[in-house]
């Protein structure tokens, strides 16, 4: 594997582009990337065989200083949900998007949250050269405009004509300067697998429905049911399409399009990907099912669904839910329910055993061990809720810093403005 020059990355840059532009990717962008020098991370080249494709991505990003965006409109049609799933579950979303590096390879409408980001205009031979030139500087942190003077107290630039030394700013004592970074997280899905702790009864549970047939996950918001899925996903030997994210989606031609997408199928309709799904040994991941219905998904959707489950064992899949089924797809008729075929799994707290592993934060060994007495205290807060546990964990740990900080009214308004 290349190495980059900063050590904090593998690699330089992980490029993301749809199939569909892969001769101007492998035939121009690549090689002359490769050639410049930086370290490139790609599907073909980089992604680890039998990991679901979404987890690889996840990967290629964490371990990519930028990650570039080939922009065209087969880009914002099959993988710009994917982008996004990965902005909003990342701890720091603002942080990832300054790392995204935009190229206009086609005509296309980019989302706002990457419009708004400077391009390179790669779409003609025209100016290319220059334009190639800037995405390089780019990749290299090399910055073409210096940052703006610092302004006065009176509000006037300050001009210097000399480099001067200016003191660190002084540290948050809520952040804990004399302390390791704080180890507990504040995201919603937990998508580092060393993050990932306990819930063995519940992963060993899922594969012996597999077993069977497809499977629903049910249980309360914020319990870690998509931090599950992603985990179930990252152990399934087989081929996976997701999770894919229903709040996500836009409506039920979308949802299409991202399983296309994931088949590597240039026809989004329902009936390439049928046949597809018919003859192949695929297990589909769909989390948040409770907003299908709002992104036009029908239970005749999932009847589809079922027929193919019917017909070929090997397909199978999991949802994830936080209302049972049948509160979620109203049905009337007498006939069975599109639901019918997803054996339900309801998925509870975590055990105390694994409660007190993740308050030991194994995947942080450096940071301090709170003491019995704030063990037993933060459980009796949080109980077993995975959510809570973090968030009254992140506010207690910032108090081992600086005495001072009301952690308990910090976690209480996190609660009243989180769950």
């Amino acid at each position: 594997m290349p190495t980059s020059p900063d050590t904090t990355y593998p690699y330089d840059v992980f490029i993301s582009y749809s199939p569909a532009d892969a001769d101007w990717v492998w035939g121009w962008l690549v090689p002359r990337l490769k050639a410049a020098g930086p370290a490139i991370c790609t599907d073909q080249e980089s992604f680890d065989v039998g990991v679901p494709r979404l987890i690889n991505m996840e990967n290629a990003v964490a371990a990519s200083r930028h990650t570039l965006l080939v922009l065209t409109e087969a880009w914002v049609q099959s993988h710009w949900t994917q982008y996004e799933a990965l902005l909003v579950q990342t701890d720091d979303p603002s942080g990832l998007l300054q790392r995204t590096l935009p190229v206009l390879r086609g005509p296309c409408t980019p989302p706002p949250r990457i419009a708004m980001l400077t391009h390179a205009d790669l779409s003609s031979e025209r100016n290319g050269e220059t334009e190639f030139a800037k995405l390089l500087d780019a990749i290299r942190g090399v910055r073409r405009l210096p940052n703006p003077p610092p302004i006065s107290a009176g509000g006037s630039m300050v001009v210097t004509t000399s480099v001067v030394p200016v003191a660190p700013p002084t540290p948050d004592p809520k952040s804990g300067p004399n302390l390791p970074s704080n180890p507990f997280s504040g995201a919603n899905t937990i998508t580092e697998p060393s993050r990932f702790v306990g819930r063995e009864a519940e992963l060993k549970r899922l594969r012996e429905l597999l077993q069977a047939g497809s499977v629903t996950l049910v249980g309360e918001t914020k319990t870690g049911m998509s931090s599950l899925l992603r985990q179930f996903a990252r152990t399934w030997e087989g081929k996976i399409v997701g999770p894919i994210d229903c709040q996500g989606l836009d409506d039920k031609d979308d949802l299409f399009t991202h399983i296309a997408g994931e088949l590597d199928l240039r026809d989004h309709s329902w009936r390439t990907i049928r046949e597809v799904l018919r003859s192949r040994e695929v297990l589909l991941l769909l989390d948040e099912l409770d907003a299908a219905p709002a992104r036009g998904i029908t239970l005749d959707d999932l009847a589809r669904f079922r027929s193919v489950a019917q017909s070929n064992p090997g397909f199978k899949m999991v949802t994830v839910s936080h209302r049972p089924l049948k509160e979620v797809f109203l049905h009337t008729g007498l006939d069975s329910p599109g639901y019918s075929f997803l054996q339900p799994l309801k998925v509870g707290t975590l055990t105390e055993a694994d409660a007190r592993l993740l308050l030991s934060h194994p995947w942080a060994p450096d940071a301090p061990q709170f003491d019995a007495a704030t063990t037993d205290q933060l459980l009796k807060l949080a109980g077993g809720h995975p959510f809570k546990l973090h968030r009254v964990a992140l506010n207690r740990y910032k108090a081992l810093a600086d005495p001072t900080y009301n952690w308990r009214a910090a976690y209480e308004q996190d609660l009243e403005q989180m769950l």
